[in-house]
C-alpha cells in the first residue's frame, strides 16, 4: 500500500493507541493472576499446617502416650524380668487391659506384645482375639501387617532404651486400608532387650479429613510415605497431577502450577516421615482471579473496539485507489492482459496507476513470445527425459546446465537441486573432483583434447559412489566457439560389483582348494583339466608340466604306474564319465601309501559338465586306527590285571584273618604244653606252615598294590625270593627258574612294590622269550663297583655317579633280539609278541629311573637276553641287639586293661588269650559303635586299644577318629590284613601309636606292646 505522509501518520497513531490499550490490559491481568496465586498459596499452607498438627495430635502424640503406658504395665514388666525358662504371662488380666486401651481410642486397630525372641505373646484387635505364641517372622510371609511389624522389630533391637519408632503408613492388601504402627522398646531393669509393644491404628478418618480439603470443589491433596509410595490421591488425577517428581525429584513444576508440601515427622531417624503435597493446576489459579480478569478484559475490548472504528473510517478513504490496482492485478494474473486502471488518485497513487498500465502493456507482448518458447522447451525436455542413459550438460564454469530424469535418479536429487551447482565440487568424490576440474578447464581453454570415453565415480545424495561410463562431446555456439560439454553416461556400478564379487569368489575358491588336505582334480566331459590344486600334484608326485598341459591321458599314465592294481580304477573312470553318480573307494600304492578316493559330478543348471575327483592320503589314519585298537587291547589287559589285583587283595585279607586263628591257637598251645611234649613239634610245624601262608598273603597284597609309594631300606634278596616263589606257577613249564643270590648283599632305598613290579615284568618277559622250547631263566643278585664314565657305552641312562651298586640280573636262553629291537625295546607299546601288553619293559625303565638306577642289556638273536638292573647300595650298618635284649623281650609282661575291637569272633577269641597270657585284662567289642560305647564308660581304666580296620557299621578309621575326638592321647594299635601303608592312607593326618599286620604271633604282639607301653606306668612292669 502506497500512502502519503499524512495517511501513514494517521495509521501509526491509531496503532499506538491500540497497543497502549493492550499493554495496559495485560499489566492488569498479570497483577490479578499474581494476587490470586498468593491467596491460593496462603490458603494451602494454612490447611497443610492444620493437617499436620492434627495428625501429630491425634496419632503420634496419642500413640506415644499409650505406648509409654504399656511399657509400664506391671504384668509385662514382670514377664521380661523373669528368666526365659520360667516366664509366665497372666493372659486374662493382660488381655483385659489391652482391650480397655483399644476401646478407648476408636482409631486403634490392634495392640500386641512381642518378646525378645520375636514371639507374639499376647494381643488384642477390635472384634477379634489375636493368637499368641506366634513367630512374627513366619506370619510376615504373605501378611503386609506382620511384615511391617517384623521390619520395625528388627530395627528396634539396636535402638537405645525406651525408644519409640513409627512405621511408614502402609496399605494392607487384604483389607485395602491404610495403617500406621508405633512400636516401643521394653528393657528389663537389669539391662538388655526384653521385647516390644506395638499399636496399629487405621488412618481412615485422617484420610477423610484430608479429602475435605478442596479447592473450587476439587480435592488437590496427595499423601506419600518416605519411599514415595502413594497412600492417598485425588480421584481426578488429570486435574491435580502427581506432585512427587517436583517434591523429591528436584524438578521444576510447570509454569503457573502450584506445588506445596509439608512433612510429618514420625520417628528419630531422618527418613521417618510422611509427606503431604498439594498440586494446583493453572486453571484453578485462574478461577481464583476470575472477577479481576473479566473486568480487565472488558476494558481491553472497549478500547480495541474504539481503535478499530477509528481505523475503519481512515482506511475507507485510503483504500479505494489501492483496491482498483488489486482488482486489475488479479485479472492480469488470471491471463487477461487487457485490464487497465483509471488514473485519478492524485500524488504518488496516480504515478503508480500510470506505471501499472505501462507494465501491463509490456507483459501482454512478452507472454505471446514465452508461450511459443515454452512449447519448444517442453518438447525438447520430453526427449531429454525419456533417454535411458544419464544426459548431462555443463557450462564453461563446470556448472550443471541441464540433466535428465535418469541422471536425477542416479544422483538421488531433484533436478532443481542439481541445476546451477558446480558439478566437480558437489557431485564427484573429493579425491578426484579437483583433478577432474583442472582437466575440464584445460579442455575448455583448448589446452588439451576431450577424452571421449572414461569411467569415473559420481557421489550420490546418500554418500554412495556410483561408477558411470561416460561418452563426452563438446557443445559449440553458432560461431563454433565452445559453450560447454555434453555427456551421456551409463551406470555400471552393479556390473563392476558383480565382476569384483566373481573375482573374489574365484580367489576364495583357489585358496580353499590349496588349503585343503585333499588332492582335488576337476575335468570337463572331454577329460580336459579345469582345475588341479597343489596337493593333487604332491600326492601323485606329478610333474607340473603335465598338469599345465591339461592332457588327461598323460596324467592317467603317470598316475596308474604308482597303483598296485590300476585296471579297476581305469574302468571306474570310464564308467563314471558323463554320469551324475557319486562314488568312492580306496587305492593302494606300491610304496605303501593308501588313498581314499571320492568322485562327484560337476553340475551347471542341472546338467553334468564334468567331474570332480578328490584324493586323501589315509596311511597315517590307518596307522592311528591300528594303534588305537592296540591301545584298547592293552587297556583291556590292564583292567583284567587290576581286577585280578583287587581279587587277590580281598582274598589275602580274608585269608589273613583265618591264619590269625591258626597262629594264635598254635602259640597258646605251645605256651601251655610241656617243653618235652612230643606234640610241640607238630604244633611248631603248624605254626611254620601258617607263617608261610601269611608270607604268601603278603605277596598277594603286594601284587594287588595295597599301599602308597614308600621308599625304605629293603633287602633285595628277600624280595626276589618272595617274587620267585609267587611267579613259579605263572611262567612257562618249559622254563627252569634258578636263583643265584649274593648272601651278604647291602640294602637299597626303594619302594618294595615298585621293585616287585620290575622283578615280575623281567621274569615274565624272559619266560615269553623262552616260549614253548625248553630253557633256563637265571635270577642273580650281587654288588658291582662303578666308576664315572664306565657305564656310558652300555647303559641307557648316562651320567651314573661312581660308587657301589646292588644289581639284579635276569638272564634267559630264549630267542634273543637284534640291535634294532634292542634300540626300540623301551618304547611304549613296542612289542615283538602277538599277545604282548606293550608297557612292561618301558615301565621297568621308568621305575629304575625313579630309583636313580641304570639298566644294562645284552642280547643276540638265538643267544638269549640278559637284563642287569643296578640300584645305589646303602652303607652296611652293624647288626643291633644281643642275647640279653632278646631275653628281656621274651620275659616282658604288662598289666592294665586293653580294649580289643574286631568283628571276627575267632580273632577276638585268640587275641584275647594272647593278651591275657601277657598279663593284660581284656575288654572286647565286635564293631566300632560297641567299642565307642565301652570306651566312653571305661576310658579311665583302658590303657590301650587294639583296633581292627575293616568292620561293618563303623570301620576302624572312623572309630579311631571318634576316639581321638573324645581323648586325643589314647594309644591305639591299628590291626589289618592289609599293609601299614594302606592303613596310613586311610587315617592320614592322625597319629596312631602302632600297627600290627594280621596274622600276628605272640612274639609280634609282645614286641609291639612293649615298644608302645614302655613309658606307660599304668600298663607295664
Amino acid at each position: 500500500m502506497n500512502l502519503s505522509f499524512f495517511q501513514k501518520t494517521l495509521l501509526v497513531l491509531a496503532g499506538i493507541s491500540l497497543l497502549g490499550a493492550l499493554l495496559s490490559g495485560a499489566a492488569n491481568y498479570r497483577s490479578a493472576v499474581t494476587a490470586a496465586k498468593a491467596q491460593v498459596i496462603d490458603r494451602i499452607k494454612g490447611d497443610l499446617r492444620a493437617s499436620t498438627e492434627y495428625f501429630d495430635q491425634v496419632y503420634t502424640t496419642r500413640i506415644r502416650s499409650d505406648l509409654a503406658s504399656l511399657e509400664a504395665m506391671s504384668s509385662l514388666r514382670q514377664f521380661i524380668a523373669l528368666p526365659k525358662e520360667s516366664r509366665h504371662l497372666p493372659q486374662a488380666d493382660t488381655e483385659q487391659e489391652l482391650v480397655r486401651l483399644l476401646d478407648a481410642n476408636r482409631r486403634y486397630h490392634s495392640i500386641r506384645f512381642i518378646d525378645d525372641e520375636g514371639i507374639q505373646r499376647i494381643g488384642a484387635r477390635k472384634g477379634k482375639r489375636i493368637k499368641g505364641s506366634v513367630s512374627i517372622d513366619q506370619r510376615a510371609k504373605g501378611d503386609d501387617h506382620y511384615l511391617r511389624i517384623a521390619e520395625m522389630f528388627g530395627k528396634l533391637k539396636n535402638e537405645p532404651p525406651q525408644t519409640i519408632l513409627f512405621s511408614p503408613p502402609f496399605k494392607d492388601s487384604r483389607k485395602e486400608a491404610v495403617f500406621l504402627a508405633g512400636i516401643g522398646k521394653m528393657d528389663p531393669d537389669i539391662g538388655g532387650f526384653g521385647g516390644a509393644v506395638i499399636i496399629s491404628c487405621s488412618l481412615s478418618d485422617y484420610l477423610e479429613q484430608v479429602s475435605a480439603f478442596k479447592m473450587f470443589g476439587k480435592v488437590i491433596t496427595w499423601i506419600f510415605d518416605q519411599k514415595g509410595n502413594i497412600l492417598y490421591h485425588p480421584l481426578d488425577t488429570d486435574r491435580s497431577p502427581n506432585p512427587l517428581p517436583y517434591v523429591n525429584g528436584g524438578k521444576e513444576p510447570p509454569e503457573d502450577h502450584i506445588i506445596l508440601s509439608r512433612s510429618v515427622k514420625l520417628g528419630p531417624q531422618p527418613e521417618d516421615f510422611l509427606v503431604l503435597a498439594c498440586s494446583v493446576p493453572p486453571d484453578m489459579v485462574a478461577s481464583a482471579s476470575g472477577p479481576i480478569i473479566y473486568s480487565t478484559a472488558a476494558v481491553i475490548l472497549l478500547t480495541a473496539g474504539f481503535s478499530v472504528l477509528v481505523s475503519f473510517f481512515v482506511a475507507r478513504r485510503l483504500a479505494a485507489p489501492v483496491s482498483a490496482l488489486a482488482r486489475a492485478s488479479r485479472v492480469i494474473a488470471g491471463g487477461d492482459f487487457s485490464a487497465r486502471v483509471e488514473p485519478g488518485g492524485g500524488g504518488e497513487l496516480e504515478m503508480l496507476e500510470h506505471s501499472f498500465n505501462t507494465m501491463a502493456d509490456n507483459l501482454e507482448k512478452t507472454t505471446v513470445s514465452m508461450a511459443l518458447f515454452r512449447e519448444q522447451k517442453e518438447r525438447a525436455q520430453m526427449y531429454f527425459d525419456i533417454a535411458g542413459a544419464m544426459l548431462l550438460a555443463l557450462d564453461l564454469e563446470g556448472n550443471v546446465a541441464a540433466i535428465n530424469n535418469k541422471g536425477c535418479r542416479v544422483l538421488e536429487y531433484e533436478s532443481g537441486d542439481i541445476i546451477g551447482r558446480q558439478w566437480f565440487e558437489c557431485f564427484l568424490p573429493e579425491k578426484i573432483g579437483g583433478k577432474a576440474k583442472s582437466v575440464f578447464d584445460d579442455v575448455i581453454q583448448g589446452k588439451s583434447h576431450l577424452v571421449e570415453y572414461n569411467e569415473k565415480p559420481v557421489l550420490t545424495k546418500s554418500g554412495e559412489e556410483r561408477i558411470i561410463a561416460w561418452h563426452n562431446s563438446l557443445m559449440h555456439g553458432p560461431d563454433r566457439s565452445i559453450k560447454g560439454v555434453f555427456s551421456s553416461g551409463e551406470d555400471i556400478t552393479e556390473r563392476r560389483r558383480a565382476e569384483e564379487a566373481l573375482r573374489r569368489k574365484e580367489v576364495q575358491l583357489q585358496v580353499i582348494l590349496e588349503a585343503t588336505a585333499d588332492g582335488i582334480l576337476a575335468v570337463d566331459n572331454r577329460g580336459k583339466v579345469i582345475k588341479a590344486n597343489r596337493r593333487f600334484v604332491e600326492l601323485w608326485k606329478m610333474p607340473q608340466s603335465i598338469v599345465d598341459a591339461g592332457d588327461d591321458h598323460a596324467m592317467l599314465n603317470h598316475s596308474m604306474g604308482q597303483v598296485i592294481d590300476p585296471e579297476p580304477f581305469i574302468q571306474k573312470i570310464r564308467s563314471l564319465n558323463n554320469t551324475a553318480s557319486l562314488d568312492m573307494d580306496t587305492l593302494f600304492f606300491k610304496d605303501g601309501r593308501v588313498f581314499e578316493r571320492y568322485s562327484a559330478p560337476l553340475m551347471q543348471e542341472g546338467a553334468v559338465i564334468g567331474r570332480v575327483w578328490s584324493f586323501r592320503d589315509i596311511k597315517e589314519r590307518k596307522q592311528a586306527e591300528e594303534q588305537r585298537l592296540a591301545m584298547e587291547r592293552n587297556l583291556q589287559q590292564t583292567q583284567k590285571l587290576e581286577s585280578l589285583g583287587v581279587l587277590a587283595g580281598g582274598i589275602a585279607h580274608d585269608f589273613n584273618n583265618l591264619l590269625m586263628g591258626l597262629l594264635g591257637h598254635a602259640d597258646m598251645a605251645l605256651i601251655k604244653l610241656s617243653p618235652v611234649s612230643p606234640v610241640r613239634e607238630n604244633l611248631q610245624q603248624i605254626k611254620n606252615i601258617s607263617q608261610r601262608a601269611a608270607d604268601l598273603c603278603r605277596q598277594m597284597l603286594a601284587y594287588a598294590g595295597r599301599g602308597r609309594f614308600l621308599v625304605e631300606s629293603i633287602d633285595l634278596n628277600v624280595l626276589v625270593e618272595e617274587m620267585v616263589h609267587l611267579l613259579k606257577t605263572s611262567i612257562s613249564k618249559k622254563a627252569a627258574l634258578k636263583l643265584n643270590l649274593h648272601r651278604k648283599l647291602p640294602a637299597i632305598d626303594a619302594d618294595a612294590g615298585q621293585i616287585r613290579q620290575v622283578v615280575m615284568n623281567l621274569i615274565i618277559n624272559a619266560s615269553e622269550a623262552v616260549g614253548e622250547k625248553s630253557g633256563v631263566i637265571t635270577v642273580s643278585t650281587g654288588v658291582e663297583e662303578c666308576e664315572t664314565g664306565s657305564m656310558t657305552q652300555d647303559c641307557l641312562e648316562n651320567g651314573l655317579p661312581s660308587g657301589s651298586f646292588v644289581y639284579l640280573e635276569i638272564a634267559d636262553t630264549g630267542c634273543g633280539m637284534d640291535k634294532q629291537t634292542v634300540q626300540r625295546i623301551f618304547e611304549p607299546f613296542f612289542t615283538t609278541k602277538f599277545t604282548g601288553r606293550g608297557l612292561g619293559i618301558s615301565a621297568v625303565l621308568g621305575i629304575v629311573r625313579m630309583h636313580k638306577g641304570a639298566i644294562k642289556i645284552a642280547s643276540e638273536p638265538g643267544e638269549g637276553t640278559r637284563f642287569k638292573v643296578l640300584f645305589p647300595a646303602l652303607p652296611i650298618r652293624p647288626e643291633p641287639g644281643g642275647m640279653k635284649e632278646e631275653s628281656d623281650r621274651f620275659d616282658w609282661r604288662g598289666s592294665g586293661t586293653i580294649l580289643l575291637v574286631d568283628d571276627e569272633a575267632i580273632i577276638r577269641q585268640v587275641s584275647r588269650q594272647l593278651l591275657e597270657s601277657l598279663g593284660f585284662s581284656v575288654l572286647t567289642a565286635s564293631d566300632g559303635l560297641e567299642a565307642l560305647d565301652i570306651y566312653r564308660k571305661k576310658n579311665r581304666e583302658i590303657a590301650l586299644v587294639l583296633l581292627d580296620m575293616t568292620m561293618p557299621q563303623m570301620d576302624g578309621a572312623e572309630t579311631f577318629r571318634e576316639m581321638q575326638r573324645h581323648s586325643p592321647d589314647v594309644p591305639v594299635i591299628l590291626s589289618s590284613g592289609y599293609t601299614e601303608q594302606d592303613v596310613s592312607s586311610r587315617v592320614s593326618g592322625k597319629d596312631f601309636a602302632g600297627f600290627i599286620q594280621k596274622p600276628y604271633t605272640l612274639k609280634n604282639l609282645r614286641d609291639e606292646l612293649r615298644r608302645i607301653l614302655k613309658d606307660n606306668t599304668k600298663a607295664c612292669r
